[in-house]
């Protein structure tokens, strides 16, 4: 038999379990919450460029800006033409930098992917 001093001790015990839960719960939230602030703050963007009903009336810096909020992604880099006379082919690849420049294979700037 179990003193009831004994079980006021084990109900308090499983009330503060079941606050440490919430409590995880909740810092958990506020933690997700933060990072998409900080991704925010550190990547502001700008105003959305409003879309016209027909892109022939656009200067090229608007049709560059409209494509730039389109299709975000990395600003450094950009796809440079290729062409082997040989087999008579040609095509784009990714790379970043300076266009006299070849990416480094490795290290921060490098392309993975190129």
């Amino acid at each position: 038999m179990s003193r009831p001093d004994s079980q006021s001790t084990a109900d308090e015990i499983l009330a503060i379990d079941a606050r440490l839960l919430d409590l995880e719960v909740e810092k958990q939230r506020l933690l997700r919450r933060k990072r998409i602030l900080q991704h925010r703050q550190n990547n502001p963007t700008s105003a959305p460029t409003p879309k016209p009903a027909q892109s022939s009336q656009l200067s090229p810096a608007q049709k560059v800006a409209l494509f730039r909020e389109l299709f975000k992604g990395r600003p450094d880099i950009f796809a440079r033409r290729w062409e082997n006379p040989d087999k008579g082919r040609s095509g784009y690849n990714a790379t970043s930098g300076s266009p006299m420049t070849l990416p480094r294979a490795s290290g921060p700037d490098a392309i993975p992917w190129c």
